[in-house]
């Protein structure tokens, strides 16, 4: 069942794409700061990103752009092959846009 189902009263489970540590713990606080509304999960690969979407529910992907094993494009190409009825965020700290 889709949390935009409107009978689904679970929080919101977010994917949490990045390997570097210290940027995933202070999502983990950001989230939990917000409220009770979302579980973050984290994965430091898009190759772990993929298998946890095979084995857990996800709503959303936040992922960072540079992944030890290619980049979030990379990543989104084949979520969205996979799971395109997932929502993602990408974010970078590289560049000036």
């Amino acid at each position: 069942m889709s949390h935009a189902d409107e009978a689904y009263s679970g929080p919101i489970s977010v994917l949490y794409v990045n390997n570097d540590a210290d940027f995933a713990d202070l999502a983990r606080t950001k989230l939990l700061a917000a409220g009770p509304d979302f579980a973050l999960t984290t994965a430091g690969t898009a190759d772990e990103a993929l298998d946890n979407l095979e084995t857990s529910p996800v709503d959303c992907v936040v992922t960072s752009y540079s992944l030890p094993d290619g980049t979030a494009l990379d990543l989104l190409a084949r979520l969205r092959s996979a799971r395109p009825e997932i929502p993602t965020i990408l974010f970078t700290g590289r560049g000036s846009e």
